[in-house]
């Protein structure tokens, strides 16, 4: 460890020594020093706020500060933390936050939701805002965030929980985060949620459909207009259901016939692992894209915007069909489950449904599995065929895309 009297000399005259960095102490001042680089020469100090580790903060750079001025500066610094337990790290984190020590939990979620949710997909970002605002903000709004305990975060959990006990696992996911950045920023001590577990189990879903729930499901849906268009396409591609939903023109290639292979093209940020997904269609996949009018940039709509009216569709869908307990994700189960029964190897089936992979196959193997996918899904689409009967034909309205895109109307791809 270096250490000399710092003069304005000898600052003047330190250099690397040959390091990337070095550090130089004071003799006289405890926890002062330099800190040496190639392009610079900064004041640093190192203190040690009441019940916390030794911290270490940048207080200049020479020679825009003196050494005379920036040794009093730490000596004013290690004071404080010692008999006031004040912590500029602390006070330079929140005057960065323009928060307020003792701010309320409101302000505090706003900023953290304006700096530190850029990773995640728009949709993502507005669940867990609603989430927070209508099920926290009641209790929480105007109370400072250094007043929040594990025992407040439990009974508002165990309210939410006493009417909707899956709705309190996914606030306490929601509120996660924000506090892990509130502590990370120094607003909080700790956690008020970190030790808490969901308080309802959630059993997973094992429904995978039969051959005859699938041609019962398949055949009402033929009568079923957009949801219908919606459904066939899900079973078709193993597609989470707001991946097909939100469908835009721009994300489908090669449906004109000009040679190129019928594929999707999803962005990350409308993925859930924010991956790019490039999936083949079969024949019938592409047929039923054919088939849907292009009345602006989404596929799967009766307006400019993606359809959404799926509850109202999913009672009208369960009155006219006799299978009962499925969801639309099931749909995705009985794909992911029809293609190992097809012989498809693990590796490829996973892609075709888009879930993460490992960790090294994500960093070393890019790949793009165009043809292996393609040929994965062609043996669904004849076993789907096999399945529902070999007449199969898509929807057709009265404007098709094909129309469409010939009489140059917006939305096309």
């Amino acid at each position: 460890m270096d250490r000399m009297h710092l003069t304005e000399a000898t600052v003047k005259a330190l250099d690397t020594d040959g390091r990337t960095q070095r550090i130089v102490w004071d003799e006289g001042t405890p926890g002062f020093g330099v800190k040496v680089g190639k392009r610079r020469k900064a004041f640093i100090v190192r203190y040690r706020p009441h019940g916390a580790k030794e911290r270490e903060v940048t207080i200049g750079t020479w020679p825009g500060l003196s050494v005379r001025d920036a040794r009093l500066k730490a000596a004013q610094t290690r004071s404080q933390a010692a008999a006031e337990g004040r912590d500029p790290l602390v006070e330079r984190q929140q005057r960065r936050l323009e928060l307020a020590p003792d701010a309320a939990f409101r302000a505090v979620m706003e900023r953290y939701w304006l700096t530190d949710q850029h990773h995640l997909k728009l949709r993502q970002r507005k669940n867990e805002e609603n989430l927070i605002c209508n099920h926290v903000f009641p209790d929480w709004e105007n109370r400072p965030v250094v007043e929040i305990t594990s025992a407040d975060a439990l009974f508002v959990l165990e309210g939410i929980a006493s009417k909707h006990p899956i709705q309190a696992n996914r606030v306490l996911f929601a509120l996660r985060k924000p506090f892990r950045w509130m502590v990370r920023h120094r607003l909080i001590p700790v956690s008020p949620v970190g030790d808490l577990e969901r308080l309802s189990p959630e059993n997973k879903r094992s429904r995978v459909l039969s051959d005859e729930e699938i041609r019962a499901i398949w055949s009402v849906a033929t009568d079923q207009g957009v949801y219908g268009r919606l459904v066939k396409f899900l079973l078709l591609t193993g597609l989470r259901r707001d991946e097909a939903r939100c469908l835009q023109w721009r994300e489908v290639e090669g449906l004109e016939m000009d040679g190129s292979p019928p594929k999707l093209v999803i962005p990350p940020e409308r993925m859930k692992n924010l991956r790019f997904h490039a999936l083949p269609l079969n024949p019938l996949a592409a047929g039923i894209l054919r088939e849907c009018p292009a009345l602006g940039d989404y596929v799967f709509a009766v307006s400019a915007k993606p359809y959404s009216t799926l509850s109202k569709a999913n009672t009208r869908f369960d009155l006219a069909c006799d299978v009962k307990d499925w969801t639309l994700h099931d749909l995705r189960r009985t794909v992911r489950t029809r293609l190992a029964a097809l012989g498809i190897s693990k590796p490829i089936s996973e892609r075709v449904l888009a879930h993460a992979q490992d960790k090294l196959d994500d960093i070393y193997d890019r790949h793009h599995y165009l043809d292996e996918k393609r040929d994965a899904l062609s043996l669904w689409e004849a076993e789907l065929r096999r399945i529902v009967g070999e007449n199969v034909t898509p929807l057709r309205p009265s404007v098709t895309h094909a129309e469409n895109a010939k009489t140059g109307a917006a939305g096309g791809p």
